[in-house]
Parts: structure tokens; C-alpha cells; sequence
């Protein structure tokens, strides 16, 4: 049967149009089934949110190939590695966020329209996403710490970035700070999550927290990645908003690049987890933490987004569409990460 929105012919006994996510239901009276439009839950189908996931990494790896090339003709005939250049490599940083936002623009039509019904913020939302960050900084950094000293014993190399100079400090706290926490969430809170909302949302924060922590190809904060970005869908699937999550993915990532030369804090750290009994104390945090972490999303829903939502959008990539090629696409996808997050592992252990 058609569906009423976007025309598509779907199986005779689908739940769902395959291409845009209409509910598709069945009128008993006349024993025949017809499409009708709903008050949607999500802006994408999962066949788009693999797209935007695919692009976006297809972006990444196009970028790097190309810079690539450069470097190899730009060092002909000389020992210069331009890559060794913080500055360089933030301006790299910079060009692959404008990759990710590149993705989300590109797929779907009306793209600021979807965008601009997931921005939604309030006094209380903005308390309880930092109350959020705080709990889970608190809690699941003792997971990253020793997931880094497992690596080091076994002769991982970790390695950390380092700003000589005012600008290249300026232009780290500008990408790492405050644009990649915009794009990111766009890729993986709007673009991921949002499509595999029909999955349950269980299962669209999993999706969207794994693509997360294996974009960033970096073995050593795999885990950690994988929990905060747990987090900022559990904020996002509650309020219906993007702006929770990209303020914890902010606040974080804030945090994280002051400390690095915070020396005190530093020590403190090394001292804890050099204790025994620490680890306890790591097991109860996480586990209370992450109970908390629940409890403070039912407010979020409470304060979240409770405006209407649009209907979903008519894609304008590849008209194959359904589950089975969403899967395959993000399956695909995937496999690209691992494949380079096994580089990176390898790579540093040489």
C-alpha cells in the first residue's frame, strides 16, 4: 500500500513506511489499509540517520587522504612534516567539524526547519543538563583512568595535545570547546538518534553512543566516549532537544582541556587510583551514578520540548530505503571505524 505522505508503496502488512516513517495502520471498517499522518516521533528515518553517519565518517577519511597527498608533495625533497605542527592540526580539526556539519546539511530537505524544532533550552533544562555532566564526570572518569593504565601496561602509548602558543591555545578551546560539540551532536544526537527512535529508545541511544565513541578512532577514551555520549542521548531521547546534550558534550570537553595542566589534580588522581581500595569506591560511583543519571532525565522530559513536531522529510539521498539498508549502511560504516581505531591501537603500541 502507498503511503500518504510521501506516495512510497510499501508491504502490504508494514508498520512503518520505509521511506518517510509514517505509521501505517489498518482501517477495519472498510477491511482495506491505508496510511494516515501522525504526529511523528523522529525528523529521519534510520535509512537517513545511516547516511548522515556514513557521510560524515566518508567526509573524515576523504579529508585525511587528501591532506595526505599534501603532505607527501609538500615534503618532497625535504625533511619538513607539516603535521607536527599544532597548528596544522587544529586547523585540520576545525575542517573536519565543518565535515560533520556538511553531513547533517546535506541529507534531508528543510534542514534548518528540523534543526531549529530540536533547539529548545529553559533555566531548568540548562540545570539539570550541567547537573548531568557533573554526575557523569564524576562517575565514569574512574572507567577512563583505568582503561588508560590497562593500556600502559600493556605498552600503549598515550599521547596529548600540547598548545605552545596563545593562538594555538585560542584555536583549541574554539574547536575542541565549542564547535565540535555543536557539529558532533548534530551528527550523532540529531542525525543518529533521531532516526533510530522507532527502534526504541534503549536501542537509538546504544546505536548513537557506539557510532560516537568509534568516530573518534582513539582507543585510549573509547569507553569514556561511549558513556558520555550514553548520557547526551539519554538527554536528548528525554527532552527532545539537542541543547542538553551538546551542553554536557561542552561543559566536558571544557573541563578536560583546563585540567590537563591543572599538576594538582593531577596528582590527586594518580594517588586514588593507586589505591586498592579505590576501586570500590569506583564501583559505587559508577553504579550510583548511573542511577542518578535516570533519575535526572525524568526532569528533563518534564522540562524538555514539548512543542509539535513536523512530519518527516522525503530524503534526497539514495532512494533505497528501509531497515535492512539502514543496518547495512551503519554496520558498513562501523566496520570503517574499527578498522581505523585498530590503525590507531596498533599505531601506538609500535
Amino acid at each position: 500500500m502507498n503511503c500518504k505522505i510521501c506516495n512510497f508503496k510499501n508491504n502490504f502488512d508494514a508498520n512503518f513506511c520505509g521511506n518517510c516513517g509514517a505509521i501505517m495502520q489498518t482501517n477495519n471498517e472498510n477491511n482495506t489499509q491505508q496510511s494516515q499522518s501522525t504526529p511523528q516521533i523522529s525528523v529521519y528515518t534510520p535509512t537517513q540517520s545511516a547516511w548522515i553517519f556514513a557521510k560524515a565518517i566518508g567526509f573524515i577519511i576523504a579529508l585525511q587522504f587528501a591532506i595526505a597527498i599534501f603532505v607527501i608533495v609538500f615534503s618532497i625533497g625535504t625533511d619538513t612534516n607539516i603535521l607536527e605542527s599544532m597548528l596544522v592540526n587544529l586547523v585540520i580539526m576545525i575542517l573536519i567539524q565543518v565535515m560533520f556539519f556538511v553531513a547533517v546539511l546535506s541529507s534531508g530537505t528543510s534542514k534548518f526547519r528540523l534543526i531549529k524544532q530540536r533547539l529548545y533550552i529553559s533555566p531548568k533544562l540548562l540545570l539539570i543538563a550541567i547537573s548531568m555532566w557533573i554526575i557523569a564526570f564524576i562517575s565514569f572518569l574512574s572507567t577512563n583512568v583505568y582503561f588508560g593504565i590497562f593500556l600502559e601496561s600493556i605498552g600503549y602509548t598515550s599521547t596529548a595535545l600540547v598548545f605552545s602558543t596563545p593562538l594555538e591555545f585560542f584555536l583549541g578551546l574554539l574547536v575542541i570547546c565549542f564547535i565540535a560539540p555543536i557539529t558532533e551532536e548534530l551528527v550523532f544526537r540529531f542525525g543518529i538518534l533521531e532516526g533510530f527512535k522507532n527502534k526504541g529508545g534503549v536501542k537509538a541511544v546504544l546505536i548513537s553512543s557506539f557510532a560516537f565513541a568509534m568516530m573518534h578512532m582513539n582507543p585510549e577514551q573509547t569507553f569514556y566516549q561511549f558513556l558520555l555520549g550514553v548520557v547526551c542521548g539519554i538527554a536528548t531521547f528525554k527532552s527532545n532537544s539537542i541543547i542538553p546534550a551538546i551542553i554536557i558534550h561542552a561543559c566536558n570537553n571544557l573541563f578536560s582541556f583546563l585540567i590537563t595542566d591543572w599538576v594538582w589534580f593531577n596528582e590527586i588522581l594518580v594517588y586514588l587510583f593507586s589505591q586498592g581500595w579505590f576501586v570500590v569506591v569506583a564501583i559505587f560511583l559508577f553504579i550510583s551514578g548511573a542511577f542518578s543519571i535516570i533519575q535526572i532525565s525524568k526532569l528533563a522530559k518534564k522540562y524538555g520540548n514539548h512543542n509539535s513536531e513536523l512530519p518527516l522529510q522525503i530524503s534526497t539521498i539514495p532512494s533505497i530505503h528501509g531497515n535492512s539498508v539502514a543496518s547495512l549502511v551503519y554496520s558498513l560504516t562501523i566496520a570503517i571505524c574499527i578498522l581505523f581505531w585498530v590503525s590507531a591501537f596498533v599505531l601506538a603500541m609500535s
